[in-house]
């Protein structure tokens, strides 16, 4: 157990994956801990891992969609759904966003404004060629908008940013 919370600490992660065979098996989130642990004023050292396990990961194959991911949420009562879809649908937004003003700007196809949008926003540093020293400002400031979108994790400048999301 005090294995599983030093990661957790460390990492600054809200949960760790339990795994058995190389197979994750179990998951344990801050939740638990608190739950399990600190309230009922156990010792961390004396607590045995598996009694302070989440129950069966729940897992969906990637041919899912949305529709069946919210459902399988809801009946396994898995929390922060709210966060998780607006963090996707941020980084769609901005994706698409951004690849559309850099396709219209520089008269160069959506793919390739799209592939220049999703480099910048994961960091990978791979260009089709339109990010030049000869790009125009509004495109520069929308691609620096997201390396820094990407570099701080759109999460955490969420968090910050907005209260509400914190709760």
């Amino acid at each position: 157990m005090v294995t599983a919370i030093e990661q957790m600490q460390k990492q600054k992660l809200e949960s760790v994956i339990v795994t058995r065979n190389g197979l994750a098996v179990r998951m344990v989130t801050s939740s638990d801990v608190v739950e399990k642990v600190v309230l009922k004023g156990e010792d961390s050292s004396r607590v045995i891992l598996k009694s302070v396990m989440s129950f069966p990961l729940v897992t969906m194959s990637f041919g899912g969609n949305v529709k069946q991911v919210l459902q399988l949420m809801r009946v396994n009562r898995i929390k922060r759904v709210r966060e998780i879809l607006i963090v996707i649908g941020l980084y769609i937004f901005l994706s698409v966003l951004t690849g559309s003003v850099l396709s219209h700007l520089t008269g160069r196809s959506f793919e390739d404004g799209m592939f220049e949008s999703v480099s910048a926003l994961s960091t990978t540093r791979m260009s089709t060629g339109i990010t030049s020293l000869a790009l125009d400002p509004i495109s520069k400031l929308m691609l620096i908008t997201n390396m820094i979108i990407g570099r701080f994790e759109i999460i955490a400048i969420l968090y910050s940013f907005f209260s509400s999301l914190r709760t």
